[in-house]
């Protein structure tokens, strides 16, 4: 006869650690939709070439998803037809070969694929680091930007033959190349990368589909060339190579909350309407936040003799795990506070849902300040807040979500009001904050205590 289990122990169950790589899960984000939309694309016979393709999108939000779909399905439709047939793709993972020069890497990929006709390619590919070592080192002792672009017109120069070998092995079929991880690799060689798509493998007949976040490429030059105008022309030179730049479709709610019920299938549906309005839309942040929920709960013990009397106890300690794994995660600062004592964590979220919008709060920024310096009392509402009530760092937090972090204010709110921490414009202020404390300073305490690993 099979034991009856507590929620915990289902979650915990069902849960498990989550691996921190791309799943065909986030195809729930429309990336199918999209997916079809690139193929049809790349295969369309009027798609002018050499065309280079950028998808944008921050760390985790999915990207390397989302082409590696678009290349499941691009193979699936060159197999229908016949005259595809020598149509070549190529995945390269840029940061694969991050210690080794990424340029010469995928030349010799590209010759690879094309057996005994890329040997001239293999061949071309050993004279790359030569070419973009002297680039790097240039750039790195001072070469401007009008320099570096005529330096790299004497090498294309010197390299005459690059464009026309290619375009010979490949013929009237079409080489797409994908690219992955480029905004993960060293400055030099995400800028060597995309100086080798513009100049040598700007062929007829190649399609480049880079998966990148935009702002690292703009960002990698500004680190290189270090001068006032540097980041302008770092987005000047972006333009000149892509021709297409496309961001990853937006996720709503429903999106959000349908990826965190099938990952956490154990999870009721009202712990997953509350962890939704703590996560960040970005599936990798999901899956390592939930990651940290697994965590805290394997070393948390529930109070109470029967399960039922465990279950209810659970009900009260779960939201304060979401809670405190969102703050760690995205609201550091504030987690730091909240380590010196749990109660003000039920400060600072009282105060928040007291104060009831943020722009309310940040009206009240002086009289924030004035109460930490002892001067005046706090009155968010028709209630009084006494000096003595309140600490000086919970005062600290809640000008540091005013100046610095505003999302976290949503975050306390929906914490308070989820616990039903409020004082309903009550005169007995003191007594009420009392009465929260008894109630969820020790469940705050004994999850702080058993997270103490999760760093900061």
């Amino acid at each position: 006869m099979n034991s009856v289990k507590s929620y915990k122990d289902q979650v915990l169950e069902r849960l498990s650690l989550l691996m921190d790589e791309p799943e065909e899960k986030e195809l729930m984000f429309n990336f199918s939709r999209y997916s079809k939309q690139l193929v049809q694309l790349l295969v369309d016979p009027h798609t002018h070439t050499p065309f280079v393709i950028g998808i944008h999108g921050e760390w985790g939000s999915g990207k390397t998803t989302l082409i590696n779909h678009t290349q499941k399905l691009l193979k699936e439709e060159i197999l229908k037809d016949n005259s595809k047939k020598d149509w070549k793709i190529i995945h390269f993972d840029a940061w694969e070969y991050e210690r080794m020069d990424v340029v010469s890497a995928l030349f010799n990929k590209i010759a690879s694929e094309y057996q005994t006709k890329g040997e001239k390619l293999k061949n071309i590919a050993k004279s790359m680091t030569t070419i973009f070592t002297d680039i790097t080192l240039r750039a790195t002792t001072g070469l401007s930007y009008k320099d570096l672009q005529k330096h790299l017109e004497n090498l294309q120069n010197e390299i005459p033959t690059i464009k026309n070998e290619l375009e010979n092995i490949i013929g009237d079929n079409r080489l797409i190349i994908f690219v992955d991880d480029l905004d993960r690799c060293l400055v030099d060689n995400v800028l060597n990368m995309l100086e080798a798509i513009k100049m040598f493998l700007s062929a007829r007949n190649v399609i480049f589909v880079i998966a990148v976040d935009m702002t690292k490429i703009e960002r990698a030059w500004e680190l290189r060339y270090r001068s006032e105008t540097a980041l302008i022309e770092g987005r000047e030179h972006t333009e000149k190579i892509f021709q297409l730049k496309l961001s990853l479709p937006p996720k709503t709610d429903e999106d959000i909350k349908n990826y965190i019920a099938n990952l956490a299938q154990s999870l009721a549906n009202v712990d997953v309407e509350f962890l939704m309005k703590l996560v960040p839309r970005n599936p990798r942040k999901i899956k390592r936040m939930l990651n940290l929920i697994y965590f805290i709960l394997l070393g948390l013990e529930i109070p109470g003799n029967t399960i039922k009397a465990q279950n209810v106890q659970f009900e009260k300690y779960f939201p304060i795990v979401l809670t405190w794994v969102s703050i760690t995660m995205n609201h550091p600062r504030l987690a730091e506070i909240i380590k010196i004592s749990p109660s003000y964590l039920i400060q600072m979220s009282l105060l928040c849902n007291e104060y009831e919008f943020l722009d309310k709060m940040k009206k009240n920024e002086s009289q924030i300040t004035k109460m930490k310096d002892g001067i005046s009392s706090l009155k968010p509402g028709k209630i009084g807040i006494k000096n003595s009530d309140i600490s000086s760092d919970t005062l600290e937090g809640l000008e540091y979500i005013i100046k610095e972090d505003n999302a976290a204010f949503k975050v306390l709110k929906n914490f308070a009001n989820h616990m039903d921490i409020q004082l309903k414009n009550t005169s007995n202020a003191s007594d009420r904050l009392k009465m929260f404390y008894g109630t969820y300073y020790e469940p705050i305490k004994e999850i702080i205590i058993k997270s103490g690993l999760i760093g900061i």
